[in-house]
Order: C-alpha cells, then sequence, then structure tokens
C-alpha cells in the first residue's frame, strides 16, 4: 500500500504538487530546448527558402504560445487550489 494514503491529506497534497511541478518543469524544458533548437538552426541560415523560414517561425511562435499560455494556467490553477 502507497504510504501517500495512510499520512494526512496535506502531506499528500504537498506530495503530489511536488510530483506535479517536477512534471511541468520537464516539459518547460522540452520545450525550450525544441524552441532553442529552431532558434540556432534560424540564426545558422538552415531555412533555404523562405517558405522554410516562415514554417520554422511559425513553429517558434506556437511553442513559445503553448510555453507562456500553459504556465499561465498552471499557475493561476495552482493559486487557485491555495486560496481554497
Amino acid at each position: 500500500m502507497d504510504k501517500g494514503y495512510l499520512c494526512s491529506s496535506t502531506w499528500f497534497y504537498c506530495r503530489s504538487h511536488r510530483t506535479l511541478m517536477n512534471l511541468w518543469d520537464e516539459i518547460v524544458i522540452s520545450l525550450n530546448e525544441e524552441m532553442d533548437q529552431i532558434k540556432t538552426n534560424l540564426v545558422e541560415g538552415g531555412a533555404g527558402d523562405y517558405a522554410t523560414y516562415k514554417e520554422l517561425s511559425g513553429f517558434y511562435q506556437g511553442l513559445a504560445w503553448a510555453r507562456n499560455d500553459l504556465t499561465r494556467i498552471v499557475k493561476t490553477r495552482f493559486h487557485d487550489e491555495e486560496g481554497d
């Protein structure tokens, strides 16, 4: 039996919150790494033509939007849960 179920709800909440934040950190790191690869590719002339440049730029903008918006959502939800 998992010890998390035997302990107080506060301890279980803290433990699950840490797990969620660790997962979120991994997601943000992964998005940042992908964005860095695209940025490096663009800076080093990896886009052979304008269509490829537009595609890579759009990809970068989409990843940046996802990272920023999801970060806002996670922070908002966490803040809402702390207020309860």
